[in-house]
């Protein structure tokens, strides 16, 4: 269905299926038509993962574009299926995706250093990140790249967007727009969607959205400029509130600034959001002027140039129509996915809670309205805005058919007490579209999201100069929340493998469609646990929960931020009863299905063994928790594939802090593992692995245990761990072939490497800690 006025037509062309192959670290770019749509797949069943803008793409699962010139990168290799005929496509092997990498790194090494300041200080303020350039450069572009990688970093970042002649963020156009992204963003949407009246497979952002109504910052500063205060101070007392968005920071995407007559603007929104990183793209001169503004030794901001994309190509004034004209079409009517249906409500012109307003164009000269861009401001005798802003209010008499076919915001202000400049700061409740204008019946026939009468507020239209005061039932401002990967060491090399490890490995995003399910402050995360899905993060914030964890469904990632673990007041029963001895039990424990173990009464002082695994569970995540004082173990791995168990703090389990067995290329890495004398009599070992085959231990930290790391698996890896204060740093059973002990620190021990009956294992020492 098509929206009156608009004239957007679908097509898909299914008639040809292509297949690309993409190597390392290229890049597929493809431009798809208004008319046309294509499906892209990456290709199921294969290795590789693949990324748009930041957002990693699910395997064997459709995408479909249109309207879009957009890129597919792959760190790793992949491949893709395309079916229908884009109008251009072709493959890169020359990207700036590096360097995009380089930026998030430097900003996550600074959300790091904010998440470990107190909440109230200064210090707790993560990065703020203004983007810059002339038009079509890709600023839009490397604001979703670190947006996503902030998103599956389990960051939480405020995204402003200020560029309000552009087709919006969660917005029409016309409006700048802020919300907190707490959820991975939709693939085919780039940031993904404001709520709207069904459902949605990715979970919507709920943004805080004001209404300018002008194409340029130009037209209108001194408003363009009042609206980014009002901004600023709605930004900023949201972050007070929410510490994860607070410590994770603000990126914002601005209009073209290409000339000196910008640099006045600039000035005025670092000082208004208190920018502390200036990325400039696409201009030599901008880069250099912004370096002579922003001294980094008198104002502590940060000004970085970087690379444009060779993807990126000049838009064109239709095309750049078309995705407005799209974005509001999606609004009222929805997508294939997702189609909608508006309700149609008549509203009187003679109503006293009728409130229409207009705004005039500043840079026109003869100070008329201008329908294409501007806000309902206030009568003819109302305040002015400013000198370049003229907020007039409408009479019945003015209202006409020039007036259909346009789109109407709804402002937070009451038509009784819309005055000019309530009109002009109010923030939107949502939008209207005007069908028909019936003059002869003194009526304006509207569609609208919602059901009901129109409420008492003021209207906007876009494209046009009207502006209608009113309200709808949106809560604006709210988001969704995930709490951050917590960091036990700070280098840059560590973030680098934390974040690498996302990129290049299988994980829950490559397979599945992704959920997150938050853990109130004090709830179970158990009961999170037991509902969850194949590809969901569970997100745990700050606190101890004394409780066991089991689980058994495939693709979980579980983020702590300081969450801490401890031993319930009674246990529950599970398989992992026992598995350290009589009596032991295990905080959390990763199982698959039909595990079968040694009997208990053949219990040789060590742990049962595995004797068959039915089915391996894969894919699972354990991150940035405190787990402690477990009578056996603390983490119990049996019969999973693919575990990643990194950046947790395991203490003082009385026979295994972490143990995996039974299992396939487990990895342990950047754990703190110590005990803590008093607890429990004696501490067996830190790290055991007792796996089918292939572990990898690296980058830990183990202290006060009788043995720090024991080796019991074929072709393991264990290297660049840090192990002191034990009897053995590292033993190795009889008869394990080709493991490969290397580059480890051992200590304050008396054995470095116990390799009783013979050596089958490869052994490098490194005498201190050092730099690996």
């Amino acid at each position: 269905m098509a929206l009156p006025g608009l004239d957007i037509t679908d097509s898909i062309d299914s008639s040809t299926i292509l297949t690309r192959e993409l190597k390392p670290n290229q890049e597929f770019r493809f431009e798809v038509a208004p008319t046309t749509s294509i499906t892209i797949r990456l290709t199921a069943g294969t290795a590789g993962t693949a990324e748009l803008f930041g957002t990693e793409l699910s395997k064997g699962l459709p995408y479909t574009f249109t309207c879009c010139k957009s890129a597919i990168y792959t760190w790793t290799g992949c491949s893709l299926s395309i079916e229908g005929s884009p109008s251009v496509e072709y493959i890169a092997e020359e990207t700036p995706m590096a360097t995009y990498l380089n930026l998030h790194i430097a900003l996550e090494k600074l959300r790091v250093s904010a998440s470990d300041c107190p909440p109230t200080t200064e210090g707790a303020q993560g990065p703020r990140v203004l983007l810059i350039g002339p038009p079509d450069v890709g600023k839009t572009t490397v604001a979703k790249i670190l947006t996503g990688y902030s998103i599956r970093q389990g960051r939480k970042p405020m995204v402003i967007n200020l560029d309000t002649g552009g087709e919006g963020v969660l917005s029409v156009p016309g409006t700048m727009s802020a919300a907190s992204f707490g959820s991975v963003m939709d693939v085919e949407d780039g940031f993904g969607s404001s709520p709207m009246s069904a459902p949605s497979a990715i979970p919507v952002k709920l943004p805080l959205v004001y209404y300018y109504g002008l194409e340029t910052p130009e037209s209108g500063v001194k408003r363009y400029k009042r609206l980014i205060s009002r901004m600023a101070v709605a930004v900023n007392s949201r972050l007070e509130e929410d510490i994860e968005s607070k410590n994770t920071g603000v990126i914002i995407d601005t209009p073209s600034f290409d000339n000196q007559t910008n640099g006045d603007l600039i000035s005025y929104i670092v000082a208004e959001f208190s920018i502390t990183a200036i990325a400039v793209l696409g201009s030599e001169r901008l880069y250099n002027t912004m370096l002579k503004s922003f001294s980094p030794s008198s104002t502590n901001i940060n000004v970085i140039k970087l690379p444009t994309s060779g993807g990126c190509v000049d838009r064109d004034i239709p095309y750049k129509k078309s995705l407005r004209d799209a974005t509001v079409k999606k609004y009222f009517f929805g997508d294939e996915k997702c189609t909608l249906s508006p309700y149609t409500v008549s509203i009187e012109f003679d109503s006293p809670t009728f409130s229409l307003w207009e705004t005039v164009d500043s840079l026109s000269s003869e100070s008329k309205r201008n329908t294409s861009f501007l806000p309902i401001g206030e009568d003819e005798s109302s305040l002015q805005i400013g000198e370049e802003d003229v907020v007039r209010k409408l009479t019945a008499g003015e209202v006409d058919s020039r007036f259909e076919n346009l789109v109407v915001a709804v402002l937070q202000v009451d038509a009784k007490d819309a005055g000019a400049k309530e009109v002009a700061e109010s923030s939107v409740l949502g939008f209207l579209f005007v069908q028909e204008v019936d003059e002869k019946e003194r009526r304006v026939k509207v569609l609208s999201p919602v059901p009901g009468r129109v409420p008492a507020k003021a209207l906007n239209i876009l494209d046009a100069e009207i502006l209608i005061v009113m309200s709808a039932p949106l809560s604006p401002f709210q988001g969704l929340t995930i709490d951050r990967v917590s960091f036990l060491g700070k280098g840059d090399r560590k973030i680098y493998i934390h974040f690498l490890t996302r990129l290049t490995s299988s994980h829950p995003y490559n397979s599945h469609p992704h959920r997150t399910i938050r853990v109130k402050s004090g709830g179970s995360i158990q009961s999170a646990i037991s509902i969850a899905n194949p590809g969901t993060t569970i997100s745990v914030p700050p606190g101890t929960y004394r409780e066991q964890l089991l689980i058994t469904t495939p693709s979980i990632t579980l983020i702590g931020h300081n969450a801490i673990l401890t031993p319930p007041p009674s246990f529950i029963n599970n398989t992992c009863t026992n598995l350290a001895g009589a009596g032991t039990q295990a905080g959390i424990w990763i199982s698959g299905d039909g595990v079968v173990l040694q009997d208990l009464k053949d219990f040789n002082g060590e742990h049962l063994k595995v004797f068959s695994v039915g089915s391996y569970i894969k894919d699972i995540i354990i991150t940035g928790f405190t787990i402690k004082n477990f009578g056996g173990l603390n983490i119990a791995i049996v019969g999973c594939e693919n575990t990643i168990i990194e950046n947790n703090a395991v203490s003082s389990a009385s026979q295994y802090d972490i143990l995996t067995v039974g299992s396939k290329n487990s990895k342990i890495q950047q754990n703190t593992v110590l005990s803590t004398p008093g607890i429990f009599p004696s501490y067996f070992i830190g790290i055991c692995m007792d796996d089918t085959i292939t572990v990898t231990i690296s980058h830990n930290k183990i202290s006060n245990y009788f043995i720090g790391l024991c080796v019991q698996t074929p072709h393991a890896h264990i290297y660049e761990n840090y192990v002191h204060d034990v009897c053995a740093g590292a033993f190795v059973d009889p008869d394990i072939k080709n493991a490969r002990i290397e580059r480890n620190a051992f200590k304050n021990k008396p054995l470095d490497v116990l390799t009783p009956w013979g050596l089958r294992a490869e052994l490098q020492f490194r005498a201190g800690l050092g730099r690996w």
